[in-house]
């Protein structure tokens, strides 16, 4: 499993540590922002809508089990499907553990 994030991945299951150090490579994918008139006028907030730039896997990488951000992922998917490329994300949601806020270990990694 190859880290794309720019942190290291530390997974603590219920009798195992795992560390992933970065890569090195960090997959990225650009986002445009645009204001949503209609919708601020309703809401009364402002709000923009999302736009993302092209997620790509360079060759060295395709093919092999990727930790990369949910961002990436779901960019990933919508622009390529389900094409065999295997992409996991750490579950930074209620059961991370964290210190002082900050996030220190994740006890899983979700499939997208």
């Amino acid at each position: 499993m190859i880290n794309l994030t720019p942190h290291t991945v530390s997974i603590i299951g219920d009798t195992e540590e795992f560390t992933f150090p970065p890569s090195g490579y960090v997959a990225r994918v650009a986002m445009t922002t645009t204001p949503s008139v209609e919708l601020t006028r309703e809401v009364g907030l402002p709000i923009h809508t999302v736009e993302y730039g092209e997620a790509e896997v360079p060759p060295e990488f395709r093919g092999k089990d990727l930790i990369v951000s949910s961002m990436f992922a779901d960019a990933y998917r919508t622009q390529h499907g389900f094409d065999g490329q295997r992409l996991f994300v750490p579950d930074s949601g209620p059961s991370a553990i964290r210190e002082d806020g900050q996030i220190r270990a994740v006890r899983q990694l979700l499939s997208k």
